[in-house]
């Protein structure tokens, strides 16, 4: 199943943004395993929208690419509905190396009785370079990390030989 990238588009009509989004749209359009949504920002979709509506129906693992630090657009996701936990990335801007303000302890997300699907959402900071590739590189780095099956090994159980006994002369 391909995992849905998100390229949430900025705010601004700032030329040099618009370009490495139209970029990154292109350059994602023809990768493997990925398939490319666009929408406004995460900031201005309307709860009930059709921005919203289309990321709530996202199924699986998203790779979400906006102008917002990673935390603060995972935060706004999940306040949303779109939930999952947060995946780890290897692409971090300069401005992300100050660790962003945990949540409170009254806020909703943290409400262990709320459904969490199981799936990864990774979120990507666009204001992390300048170019595309650096961005295409981590999302390939993400597809190929998701795209490896594995076995949950609780509850399984192995015949184990009895030892031989001890020989005594």
């Amino acid at each position: 199943m391909p995992i849905s990238v998100v390229i949430s588009q900025g705010q601004s009509a700032n030329p040099i943004k618009r370009k490495l989004e139209e970029e990154l749209v292109a350059a994602l359009l023809f990768e493997r395993g990925v398939e490319v949504t666009v929408v406004p920002h995460l900031y201005d979709l309307k709860v009930e929208g059709t921005g919203m509506l289309c990321l709530q129906s996202l199924p699986g693992d998203l790779i979400v690419l906006s102008w917002l630090y990673p935390r603060a657009a995972f935060w706004t996701l999940d306040r949303n509905g779109i939930r999952g936990r947060l995946g780890a990335t290897l692409l971090v801007s300069d401005e992300n190396e100050e660790e962003p303000e945990e949540p409170k302890e009254n806020d909703p997300a943290l409400d262990a009785s709320r459904s969490v699907p199981n799936r990864a959402i990774y979120c990507l900071d666009l204001r992390a370079a300048n170019t595309v590739q650096p961005f295409v590189d981590e999302v390939k780095r993400i597809v190929a990390e998701a795209s490896i099956k594995t076995v949950d090994l609780v509850g399984l159980t192995l015949p184990v030989a009895p030892l031989p006994s001890p020989v005594v002369t």
